[in-house]
């Protein structure tokens, strides 16, 4: 009987430790800032370890793929088309990545075969070809991979990522859908028809309303500042949420300051606004 009793008093205490750090460490892995790391990190990869100047980009987000025998590092840069600040900055990374790490291949949007920075040399000097290319980045006809071929070595080279086949069936798609523009509206006409009977039997008076109105701003029904006065009322009757108010900017700022920049508007005096207009005209004649 004594040692039965001590056989569950040993039982009792080890289940009682298992407990307590079974709780500890749900409590600790749940709360990392509890005082007690118990979860340990793992050692980054070196070529994970990538380091851009903040005057030519910024690292947004960074994802590691399942484990292979030859990794392989790719950088995605997200491109302003046709802005020519953005493509000079493309350039520029592209010739720091090439410099520090090596990076010899491109794959361009946009694009479906290997570039070729040849068609772009016109001119038997370099000096012209740049000038060239910088006018043509300017007007966006070109793009900083582009402009940074010009001036790479032989052994850097960039590829176009599209299949043209696939543009041509999308092409082909889209003209079936314009052709059909007629079944098209049929469909959605009867759609919305069933959405209106469901929706009377759901919503409220007030946003069967609302719909409708946001329906007869979609159709061109419905001018644009009348809507949205629309909006400012009902948001303040349903959800209690003051659009006019300057607090308001923080959760809605394009409404918020458009009905600020409405209501100066009825603050401008016309007459002055002409008055300085025509003298500023005569100040740059000047």
């Amino acid at each position: 009987m004594k040692n039965e009793n001590c056989g569950s008093g040993i039982v009792k205490f080890f289940n009682f430790v298992t407990l307590f750090f079974f709780l500890s460490s749900q409590i600790l892995f749940a709360n990392p800032g509890a005082g007690i790391e118990m979860a340990l990190r793992g050692e980054q990869p070196a070529y994970l370890n990538i380091d851009i100047p903040a005057e030519l980009g910024t690292l947004d987000s960074l994802y590691e793929a399942p484990s292979s025998v030859n990794p392989q590092f790719i950088l995605h840069i997200q491109d302003a088309h046709a802005n020519y600040q953005a493509q000079m900055k493309i350039k520029e990374l592209l010739g720091y990545m090439d410099k520090k790490y090596g990076f010899k291949t491109i794959f361009v949007e946009g694009a479906s075969e290997k570039l070729n920075a040849d068609y772009l040399r016109l001119f038997p000097d370099a000096e012209r070809n740049l000038k060239l290319c910088d006018e043509l980045a300017k007007q966006g006809e070109l793009g900083g991979a582009e402009y940074y071929l010009m001036g790479a070595d032989k052994k850097t080279e960039a590829f176009g990522i599209e299949k043209a086949s696939l543009y041509r069936s999308n092409y082909e798609a889209l003209t079936k859908v314009f052709g059909a523009a007629t079944d098209v509206v049929r469909f959605f006409n009867g759609f919305d028809a069933k959405l209106d009977r469901a929706a009377s039997k759901t919503f409220t008076p007030e946003t069967r309303e609302l719909i409708a109105d946001w329906k007869r701003f979609e159709q061109g029904r419905r001018e644009f500042m009348p809507f949205v006065r629309g909006l400012v009322k009902q948001s303040k009757k349903i959800l209690n949420i003051d659009l006019e108010s300057l607090f308001s900017q923080v959760s809605w700022p394009q409404i918020t300051r458009l009905l600020v920049i409405q209501q100066m508007e009825k603050d401008l005096n016309k007459a002055k606004a002409v008055e300085e207009q025509a003298a500023l005209i005569k100040m740059l004649r000047g």
